[in-house]
């Protein structure tokens, strides 16, 4: 694959991560309806019990193709076109955040073959003995990764503690708390500069958010030019990111290492040379269209708690490949024909939130589980397994 083909796929990849992030994380307090959504968002991201059920699905399509372009979309439209996932979730935990236990179930059907995968959670960080424990049971996915014998088992994941750049789950849990506060307030620095009027609309109990592709590239533009002059949300990002690492057990060194390349990126992102190439992209973007007519719809149905109770949303992504390489490749002239269209749509339904939440553990032996590392060694690891069926039930 060529250079500006990559470049052309990485670009999808990064537009649908986009698509998906910021709808959430930039709405705006500008507007009583906007603050009404963005208090209920903050208000169901801190629960600390609920049950959730949902669904995703994703249509590609590829229009006036070349033989090459052809065949590298039908190898991927194999895995990926109408692809379909459903899950089931159950989140229990303590008040203070000390103890929590977490189900989830997720049937997908990828590429035509289903895909069938229930995951338990348990960490207690409460006494001298730290619990930190995941069980997993996916038949289709061991028998493609373990023996035979392992594919109706549980595999158990036992995390050591603090050793050797292992995480430290009480830390974590602690640390957990600080990465909400700071993706609110990162959220709300950047919101109260940014002209989101109009994009969230009230019908009822539910807030509609509608971004159009015009609107799409002003925000990416705004947060890019933003970020470059602001110190503080400079200072923000780092904390975030540093904070990240340690929560999830990175060692001195990354963690360090990691610092350095931040000062490095905000230092060129500073510099005016960076943004006048910058903005001189976003402006080859004017006439090219990221998002499709549906743009990105999201409506979020909020209870009278406060919280949201569903979500139901609907990304078109659009694609001219041709356009896109016409205007940043190096020679003018494009190799490549295609339009590539990406249809996503989702659904996430809340209940139970901050109410009584029972999850039960699955009773564990010797004989029906097996540990990890045997996935990763590929040899038969002994270890005496414990049962925790104890049901922890989280109440407001």
């Amino acid at each position: 694959m060529s250079k500006l083909k990559s470049r052309v796929y990485s670009f999808i990849v990064s537009i649908s991560m986009l698509a998906f992030i910021l709808p959430t994380s930039e709405v705006s307090a500008q507007t009583l309806q906007a603050k009404t959504l963005s208090d209920a968002l903050t208000k169901t991201s801190m629960a600390t019990s609920s049950e959730s059920n949902g669904k995703l699905s994703l249509k590609l399509n590829g229009e006036g193709l070349s033989k090459s372009e052809q065949q590298q979309f039908t190898q991927v439209s194999k895995m990926l076109n109408n692809l379909q996932v459903v899950f089931n979730s159950k989140t229990a935990a303590s008040k203070e955040g000390k103890i929590s236990k977490q189900y989830i179930k997720t049937i997908a059907n990828v590429g035509g073959t289903p895909y069938n995968a229930e995951v338990w959670s348990d960490m207690n960080v409460k006494g001298k003995n730290v619990v930190a424990k995941e069980i997993v049971k996916s038949p289709q996915l061991f028998k493609m990764m373990s023996q035979s014998k392992n594919i109706n088992k549980y595999m158990i994941m036992d995390f050591p503690q603090g050793e050797n750049g292992s995480i430290d789950f009480k830390k974590m849990m602690s640390g957990n708390k600080e990465l909400q506060k700071l993706i609110l307030t990162i959220t709300q620095k950047y919101s109260s500069q940014l002209n989101l009027k109009g994009v969230v609309t009230k019908d009822g109990n539910v807030y509609k958010v509608k971004i159009d592709d015009a609107k799409f590239k002003e925000i990416i533009r705004k947060v890019v030019n933003i970020t470059a002059e602001n110190k503080e949300i400079q200072g923000l990002i780092k904390n975030y990111v540093v904070t990240s690492m340690k929560n999830s057990g990175s060692s001195t060194k990354d963690i360090n290492n990691t610092k350095i390349q931040m000062e490095q990126m905000f230092t060129k992102i500073q510099s005016q040379k960076f943004l006048d190439a910058f903005n001189k992209n976003m402006d080859k973007l004017d006439n090219i269209k990221i998002l499709g007519n549906k743009g990105i719809e999201i409506a979020y149905t909020i209870d009278k708690n406060g919280y949201v109770i569903g979500t139901k949303g609907n990304i078109e992504i659009v694609i001219d490949a041709a356009k896109l390489e016409k205007a940043f490749g190096t020679t003018g002239q494009s190799a490549l024909k295609g339009i590539y269209t990406a249809d996503i749509k989702f659904e996430v339904n809340n209940k139970n939130i901050n109410k009584k939440v029972n999850v039960k553990l699955p009773k564990i032996t010797a004989k029906n589980s097996f540990n990890y590392t045997e996935l990763i060694n590929g040899t038969q690891q002994t270890q005496k397994v414990e049962a925790p069926n104890e049901v922890i039930k989280s109440s407001k």
